[in-house]
Parts: C-alpha cells; sequence; structure tokens
C-alpha cells in the first residue's frame, strides 16, 4: 500500500538584494534585516510570536531570520559592528545642536 504525501512549500524565508538595506540579508519580501528578529529573540528574551506579530511576519520568517543569524552570526555581528562604527563616525562628525 503505496501512500502518497502532500505537496510541501520550500520557501527561502531570507534573501539578499543589491540596493536593498545595502545588501544586508533581510526577511523574504520585506526591508527587516534577519538580524533584527534574531536578536529580539536570541537577546531580548522576546517570544517568536511576539516578534512575528509585532514586526507583522509569520512565525516561520521569525525562526528563519534566527536560524540564519546562528548559521552565519561570525559575519552578521562584523556586519553590525561596521554599522555601528559608522553611525558612530557619522554622529562624531555632525555639528553639535545648540540648545538656547
Amino acid at each position: 500500500m503505496s501512500r502518497s504525501l502532500p505537496p510541501y512549500r520550500y520557501v527561502s524565508h531570507v534573501e539578499q538584494r543589491e540596493g536593498v538595506r545595502s545588501g544586508s540579508p533581510c526577511v523574504a519580501g520585506t526591508g527587516i534585516r534577519a538580524v533584527y528578529p534574531a536578536r529580539l529573540v536570541l537577546e531580548a528574551g522576546q517570544a517568536p510570536e511576539q516578534v512575528a506579530a509585532d514586526l507583522d511576519l509569520e512565525l516561520a520568517d521569525v525562526y528563519a531570520a534566527v536560524a540564519f543569524y546562528l548559521d552565519n552570526r561570525e559575519a552578521m555581528e562584523a556586519e553590525e559592528a561596521q554599522r555601528e562604527a559608522l553611525a558612530e563616525s557619522l554622529r562624531h562628525d555632525l555639528p553639535q545642536s545648540r540648545s538656547a
């Protein structure tokens, strides 16, 4: 007796596109960098269900972002460090606002 399985849907939840968030890996179809929901779950301790609801993502997208982050942690942390260094240098170069 042969049993046929239902067709599975294979979805790429994380993508990298030229011109979208400077080429950073993003949740597919969004501009949300994959590192963001991953860090909310792993570092801020938020429940994946809450992150999905807050960011208007599918739960599978959040888990995929977490898995992608864990698979690429060193590269993603290096990219974040570069972003933070650039932001700090830009803040430093901006003229200070004066309080009246």
